[in-house]
């Protein structure tokens, strides 16, 4: 905890390391505290900034880190319009495109129904993208199973 305030990437750095993490994960990447050098900054300079200094972080400590965005409105809209074109890309990612264009992987999840979510690699630096597949989670048992083509049929 940190009083409520949003922690820097140089506390979170400082976290990582003195606790031994392995992995982590930010969500709104717009919430991590900047620098009052930055603060300045509009939003969207600001989200680059950052983005940058948690990917110089990432490549300095060899942790990996997990940046979760949501999609933005206007492709979120046309998701749910029609699910036969289930796709979203790095452009539609919504607080910035830099976490993006930093990133070595990224996938999209999208909610087909309450337990059935398509997965879809946009990125994967260096190899193939664009695979896709669908899960089902069990709430009731916290298992996730892969559903194969004879059953994506008939969400789609």
């Amino acid at each position: 905890s940190n009083g409520g305030k949003p922690y820097t990437v140089d506390e979170i750095y400082h976290i990582l390391v003195s606790e031994g993490h392995t992995r982590f994960a930010l969500d709104q990447l717009s919430k991590v505290r900047v620098c009052k050098s930055f603060s300045g900054y509009d939003l969207r300079n600001r989200l680059f900034d950052t983005s940058t200094q948690v990917r110089e972080m990432i490549l300095s400590t060899g942790i990996p880190g997990f940046i979760v965005s949501q999609a933005n409105r206007d492709s979120a809209k046309r998701v749910k319009k029609s699910l036969e074109d289930l796709e979203i890309t790095g452009e539609d990612i919504g607080e910035t495109y830099a976490i993006y264009q930093d990133a070595s992987k990224g996938i999209s999840i999208i909610k087909i129904n309450s337990n059935t979510f398509k997965i879809q690699v946009i990125k994967n630096r260096d190899n193939e993208s664009g695979q896709s597949f669908l899960v089902r989670y069990n709430f009731d048992t916290g298992i996730v199973g892969v559903l194969d083509d004879e059953s994506n049929a008939k969400y789609f």
